[in-house]
């Protein structure tokens, strides 16, 4: 049986042809009759400079309250364990553009991504899809999940159909089984995990067959 759903939205934006341009749109949730409901907000914008620059950047905020879904098993395996908890994620992230010349380009992109969970109560799965009240299950799902990664990439057009491009990665990850409540709560942990960093180059070429055959 499905349940009723309800959504409402409301945005604004400018004209993207423009130079600046911003968009800002709310929205609301309500999924059933059991509290399930989310609130949420996204802020978009735009800015480009001559024929050369161009600057975007984004922020999506969502806060949901009774979310229902998976959480584990009991120890034996037999029993499927669903949580309700509150889940909080805000994602940030910042893109430009440069154009050298008709040929050659670079592009950078920032992105910081954060959620966290908050695991207030537990129920059984029954075989019929219904979820029974289980306080006895004590485990810890609690979660915090930070990260940031950043993206560059160099592109030169060397001849017609064929080009170069060298790309650089780097990503930091943080994941704690603490279901912090606040997006600035322990911010610094993420400068202190681990990196990842990654290059890579990559050449295509075009070959005209047909010329080839002609010579």
């Amino acid at each position: 049986m499905r349940t009723q759903n309800f959504r409402y939205e409301l945005g604004v934006w400018s004209d993207s042809r423009k130079a600046q341009s911003l968009g800002i749109r709310f929205k609301s949730v309500v999924r059933d009759k059991t509290g399930r409901f989310a609130n949420g907000a996204n802020l978009d914008g735009g800015l480009r400079l001559g024929k050369k620059f161009q600057l975007f950047f984004g922020t999506d905020i969502n806060d949901e309250k009774n979310n229902r879904g998976f959480a584990g098993f009991r120890n034996t395996l037999d029993t499927i364990i669903f949580a309700r908890r509150n889940i909080k994620t805000i994602e940030n992230s910042i893109s430009a553009a440069f154009t050298f010349n008709n040929k050659a380009g670079a592009s950078l992109r920032v992105r910081h991504y954060w959620s966290g969970a908050i695991y207030k109560e537990f129920f059984r799965l029954n075989e019929d899809g219904s979820l029974d009240p289980d306080p006895s299950y004590k485990g810890n799902h609690d979660e915090n999940y930070k990260l940031f990664n950043i993206d560059l990439l160099l592109r030169w057009v060397f001849a017609p159909g064929s080009e170069l491009t060298l790309s650089w990665k780097n990503s930091v990850f943080d994941n704690q089984s603490v279901g912090l409540k606040s997006y600035t709560e322990n911010p610094g942990s993420i400068l202190r995990s681990d990196q990842s960093n990654s290059f890579s180059l990559k050449v295509l070429y075009y070959i005209d067959y047909n010329n080839i055959r002609k010579n």
